[in-house]
């Protein structure tokens, strides 16, 4: 309350100056603030890269790659003839609708694991 009747009585030069001098300490206290938190973050860095030249290294084992053997299955022929007939009707309705034919040929049909 003291502070309003205060301002009140202040000339327009004295309020100026007031604010002025109030923006410059919270502009100092800004870019104090953040040289300390870039002082911490070069720290934690310095830290981070002298802590990781400590590590032993690991030798490599060389991997040797094992080649997948798929297990024949008994009704290779159904499969291939289900999806061939699925793309068939697929293709049927898309030419349909776009009144372009498609042909294609099945030559492979891996198993996606």
């Amino acid at each position: 309350m003291n502070f309003i009747i205060a301002a009140e009585q202040m000339s327009a030069l004295d309020k100026l100056s007031l604010g002025g001098s109030t923006m410059l300490i919270g502009i100092i206290m800004v870019f104090l603030v953040l040289g300390i938190l870039i002082g911490i973050v070069n720290l934690v860095k310095i830290v981070m890269v002298k802590s990781g030249k400590k590590t032993k290294k690991v030798e490599s084992v060389p991997v040797v790659a094992v080649p997948q053997v798929v297990a024949p299955s008994s009704n290779d022929e159904e499969i291939v003839a289900a999806i061939s007939a699925a793309i068939s009707m697929y293709y049927e309705a898309e030419s349909a609708t776009t009144g372009k034919s498609v042909k294609f040929r099945v030559r492979s049909i891996k198993e996606i694991r």
